[in-house]
């Protein structure tokens, strides 16, 4: 999904976590879900990392 949206144009801000299943995941992701959110927040501009895909 992440690929297309590039594709398209698409300003995607894409990461992995190395946490197990939808859980471990989830609790892996927290910290930096919340920093993404609050920069938004902040009006800080998201930083696209397609170029990693």
């Amino acid at each position: 999904l992440a690929k297309r949206w590039c594709a398209q144009g698409v300003n995607v801000s894409w990461d992995a976590t190395a946490g197990p299943a939808h859980i471990g995941g989830y609790i892996a992701a927290v910290p930096r879900a919340l920093h993404f959110l609050k920069s938004r927040f902040d009006g800080k501009r998201q930083l696209s990392s397609c170029w990693r895909l």
